[in-house]
């Protein structure tokens, strides 16, 4: 249900905004969701998915309703959220906003549990560490978070900016940023490879089956590089760049989002791309669990798909919806929201123009002559 004070102004925004592309067959979704950038998907499990954009909330969809995802709203930060990572086995899921606040939460009673705020950075990327969380900052720097007593303590600095991927390997760690990719040693992060990338990175993916590094770059190439970055296996091109990959080992095949709004399959030993869907927004975000992948886009929608038989199906929509049901009551709610605003400024208007008016007859009465008798 959604607040009755929020009406006029979501009525407002959505009003303003473009109306999604979506195919004749493809179900509407009658929910609010996301009005900004999809910055993050996770699945907790199998009925829950959570979900973040560059807009100060968090969304909890209940999956286990069929094709009624009801949405649940979570206002534990303050501006946007750049980070989402769920806890495996867990009921944890930890988030950072690009204030630099981290929080710590439980999903099932929605509370954060810890916080931390780091100064002048924020968090692109974590991973377990044993029972610590390290964070890896938009700055290079690296922290480890004990989440018993709630104490960060600082790691390294790399001095590589603008990160936008980590991976980490056994003994190795490679860092990617927009026009670099580093490899570095786990235990003292001492550096093994560099490389400067041009043109910018997009996306980046580590495949453990055959250890080989998969970057797209702003260009719409994919280059495929070897384990230790010093040869290049295989370049391919694309028609679109590649801004999200995932491996999904079900299907023994990549998930591709591309800039221009495509999902496709790809295999990279046949080399077959088979398109999913299409919208006209950049896929932003790629996440999957066991059966199901959630793909978001830079206008807000999710789209969910099923993964059964080596093949994916779509599920539906969590999407933006300029159809909301109004009601006489939202349209006299929306009404009286404008006036509220307008009101007031035409009643200063009017006492200005009439305190000018009245101003200047009484210079100009100040300034007439009269002729002399």
């Amino acid at each position: 249900m959604i607040d009755l004070r929020l009406r006029p102004l979501i009525l407002i925004i959505t009003l303003l905004m473009p109306i999604s592309n979506i195919s004749a067959n493809e179900q509407r979704i009658e929910i609010i969701g996301h009005f900004g950038e999809v910055t993050g998907i996770t699945f907790p499990n199998g009925k829950i998915l959570s979900s973040s954009s560059d807009l100060p909330y968090l969304v909890l969809w209940d999956l286990g309703n069929g094709n009624n995802y009801n949405e649940q709203y979570l206002d534990i930060h303050e501006v946007g959220v750049t980070s989402l990572k769920y806890f495996n086995s867990s009921s944890k899921v930890i988030s950072g906003d690009i204030d630099g606040i981290v929080n710590y939460w439980d999903f099932n009673s929605m509370s954060v549990e810890r916080s931390i705020s780091l100064e002048d950075e924020y968090v692109v990327q974590g991973y377990e560490n044993q029972e610590n969380f390290t964070l890896i900052t938009d700055k290079g720097n690296i922290y480890d978070w004990n989440l018993e007593n709630n104490i960060i303590q600082p790691v390294v600095n790399t001095n590589i900016t603008d990160l936008q991927n980590i991976v980490q390997i056994d003994d190795r760690m490679y860092l990617i940023s927009d026009r670099s990719i580093t490899l570095l040693n786990s235990s003292d992060y001492s550096q093994i490879n560099h490389y400067q990338t041009d043109p910018f990175v997009t996306s980046s993916y580590y495949d453990y089956i055959n250890h080989q590094l998969i970057v797209g770059y702003d260009n719409r190439s994919v280059i495929v590089y070897n384990e230790s970055l010093d040869n290049i296996i295989a370049r391919f091109n694309f028609q679109s760049s590649v801004t999200e990959m995932i491996w999904i080992s079900s299907i023994s095949s990549f998930i591709l989002g591309y800039r221009n709004g495509s999902v496709s399959t790809w295999n990279l030993n046949n080399q077959k791309n088979s398109l999913i869907s299409n919208m006209n927004s950049e896929v932003t975000t790629l996440s999957s669990n066991n059966n199901m992948i959630g793909v978001g886009y830079d206008n807000g929608s999710i789209i969910l798909y099923s993964l059964t038989n080596n093949t994916t199906q779509k599920l539906g929509s969590l999407i933006t919806d300029n159809s909301i049901n109004l009601t006489p009551f939202d349209i006299l709610l929306t009404i009286l929201s404008i006036m509220t605003f307008l009101l007031p400024t035409i009643i200063i208007f009017y006492f200005i123009r009439k305190r000018l008016k009245k101003s200047k007859i009484a210079n100009e009465a100040n300034n007439e002559t009269y002729p002399k008798p």
